[in-house]
């Protein structure tokens, strides 16, 4: 079944589970609305409406780093904002980073820019700010070396892991020719996702949850 689907009589159906909604980034709004019918419905919706729309915008970083989570920083640059990216750069000392829409999904909108071209990459700010804030944050070079864990959680037990590789891209989506393996996360990883959802008051009552992990030299972010 698809979202969008307007024809479909929700109230049918005793749960939905979230499967692969790739479009809801580019219907931001529209996706919200129909959490909200679900919730109206009285339709269990599997990870529940409050999570789902905790999770719909990438924001939530900030959140989790206040909590004291090892995440990536990250400047966020709100919707018809006047920021210019080479301020931003220049104020968080970055000379490469990510810039990336605050709601995406398969690297929508998502480019590698750098202090030097930052005036060249400006027009991608001002496209994704129309409509979304943006975030921006360093570029990690071990992305291209050692990958992207993702750690599968299942009713707030481990489940599985795998891990993303990039090709000559620096995205590690299919689309742009990155690959993914199952592998075994490392221990340490586990026990540390562990601890962050159990922490976490948003995702540690969900029934399945995904966290993301990457190695930086001698230490972790995710």
């Amino acid at each position: 079944m698809v979202w969008s689907d307007t024809s479909l009589a929700w109230d049918a159906y005793e749960l939905i589970v979230i499967r692969s909604c790739w479009d809801y980034h580019r219907r931001p709004d529209a996706f919200r609305s129909w959490i909200d019918l679900l919730a109206s419905l009285g339709v269990d919706l599997w990870n529940p409406p409050a999570t789902v729309r905790w999770n719909l915008e990438k924001t939530y970083l900030r959140e989790l780093a206040s909590d004291g989570v090892r995440a990536v920083p990250t400047a966020v640059i709100e919707q018809d904002s006047s920021r210019q990216l080479e301020t931003v750069l220049r104020d968080n000392g970055w000379t490469e980073a990510v810039l990336k829409p605050a709601i995406a999904g398969t690297a929508y909108l998502t480019s590698r820019v750098s202090l030097e071209s930052a005036t060249r990459d400006q027009p991608q700010l001002n496209e994704i700010i129309t409509h979304s804030d943006a975030l921006v944050q360093p570029f990690i070079p071990e992305i291209k070396t050692a990958g992207e864990w993702s750690l599968i959680f299942i009713g707030g037990q481990f489940s599985h892991s795998i891990i993303k590789y990039v090709s000559d891209d620096f995205r590690v989506q299919s689309e742009f020719g990155g690959t993914v393996i199952l592998k075994p996360a490392p221990k340490r990883f586990i026990d540390e996702a562990s601890v962050l959802l159990m922490t976490s008051d948003t995702t540690h009552t969900t029934p399945a949850s995904m966290v993301l992990w990457l190695m930086v030299s001698s230490h972790s972010w995710n």
